[in-house]
């Protein structure tokens, strides 16, 4: 997905290896360090003076910023997707946004991947649906994307029951009070960190549940979103936290989808996949993945 997105999207040159030994174990390591610095910013302190881990931190955040130069590089000659791109924004002001293309390529698009792949792979109609769409796609761009809506319904069940992040991590800039619907208010104070539990909430049976779309909150189910879109219900108007909510959410979605698609659709495509086992638990990391590493058979399709 890194490679993807570095060569292919930002029009870089990195070469395979480049980014296997130098980028993405620096992209791993700063990941981490930032989810644990927003968990428990004192304690990650504390350990880096403890262990000396320090010079290994600048080591990576310097990688990780090299990396950044080189997506940002392709800015001025138009390469990769950077001719499409009109804004009078500077290089300085879209580093953030960058970055989080980035990190979102070494760890979310991969674990959105990976449980997409993983709920088909139990899902033999859906697998069925999915390849009957994408047989005959030979190019995956958002145009051809349309013309797969049972893919697309795969996707947005897979961002909802399975998000790659069981939390967003926020922190309150200013005083705030919260408002909830039965009247009650709450102060957070500035400086407060905040943790969004997304797992759970997008399995809140009150809102995604057999009441509203017909189906049980914890299941896959990506019939769903027909319910919903047959009373008039479109994904918009759905509050899950696949990719975030608000002026902070991920700029990378549309990208995301598009990757994923791609992986998934050329994977069902040339492969028939069934799962070794029957259910797989997730595995809570950086990101939350199928803990089983996605232990699937394979059987070409036209076999």
């Amino acid at each position: 997905m890194l490679e993807m997105l570095v060569n292919n999207f930002f029009g870089a040159d990195l070469s395979y290896e480049a980014l296997r030994d130098r980028f993405v174990p620096a992209l791993v390591y700063m990941i981490d360090h930032m989810v644990r610095d927003t968990v428990a910013p004192r304690t990650q302190a504390f350990a880096r003076k403890l262990f000396g881990g320090e010079d290994t931190l600048q080591k990576h955040a310097a990688a990780f910023e090299e990396l950044t130069d080189i997506a940002l590089s392709g800015r001025p000659d138009g390469r990769g997707l950077w001719g499409e791109f009109k804004s009078e924004a500077s290089d300085d002001a879209l580093r953030s946004n960058i970055r989080v293309f980035l990190a979102g390529a070494m760890e979310a698009t991969t674990s959105f991947a990976t449980w997409a792949i993983s709920h088909l792979s139990r899902s033999p109609e859906w697998q069925a649906k999915v390849y009957d769409e994408v047989k005959d796609i030979n190019v995956y761009d958002p145009e051809d994307f349309t013309k797969a809506p049972n893919l697309n319904r795969v996707l947005e069940e897979t961002l909802r029951l399975t998000p790659a992040l069981y939390f967003f991590p926020r922190k309150a800039t200013v005083d705030t009070w919260v408002e909830t619907s039965d009247d009650r208010k709450m102060m957070i104070p500035k400086g407060t960190h905040i943790r969004l539990d997304v797992w759970h909430s997008n399995r809140c049976e009150e809102f995604w549940g057999e009441e509203i779309t017909g189906y049980p909150a914890d299941v896959f189910a990506p019939e769903r979103w027909d319910v919903m879109e047959d009373k008039g219900t479109k994904a918009k108007d759905m509050l899950h936290f696949g990719f975030g909510h608000g002026p902070r959410f991920c700029p990378g979605r549309s990208l995301g989808l598009l990757e994923v698609g791609l992986v998934v659709g050329a994977l069902v495509k040339i492969f028939k996949i069934q799962a070794v086992n029957k259910n797989t638990s997730p595995s809570a990391g950086v990101s939350t993945k199928p803990a089983d590493g996605v232990l699937v058979d394979l059987e070409l399709s036209n076999s």
